[in-house]
């Protein structure tokens, strides 16, 4: 759980003023509002279960760099394996861990269950 998620839980602030303070503090863009269609191309850059475990995605593709959606902008772990997976220099852009999670729905759906055949 991140901490703008956890202030909002217990009615302290809201998660977008936590992640907007954040991404100004560290001089980093955010993103609210509805998240931008990602191409398949740029999503199948890192694989879901690593978005998911460290709250990241893939946004686009400029030149060498990776716009990458993050909830944790500290952690610089993070970024250096999106660089070491993509060989592209990561550029972290700060979201609401709500933000990443409609994301991720949209670029990583769960495969629905096996429809049922009949013989």
């Amino acid at each position: 759980m991140t901490l703008g998620r956890a202030l909002a839980g217990l009615g302290l602030a809201q998660e977008s003023d936590v992640a907007a303070a954040i991404a100004s503090a560290m001089h980093l863009q955010y993103l609210d509002g509805e998240p931008p269609e990602i191409a398949a191309a740029v999503a199948a850059l890192l694989p879901a279960a690593f978005c998911q475990k460290g709250g990241a995605a893939p946004l686009g593709v400029e030149g060498n760099f990776l716009r990458v959606a993050v909830t944790n902008p500290m952690d610089l772990s993070v970024l250096q394996d999106v660089e070491f997976r993509t060989g592209r220099k990561a550029v972290a852009v700060v979201v609401t861990q709500t933000w990443l999670e409609n994301l991720l729905r949209r670029l990583y759906p769960e495969p629905g269950p096996e429809p049922a055949t009949t013989s």
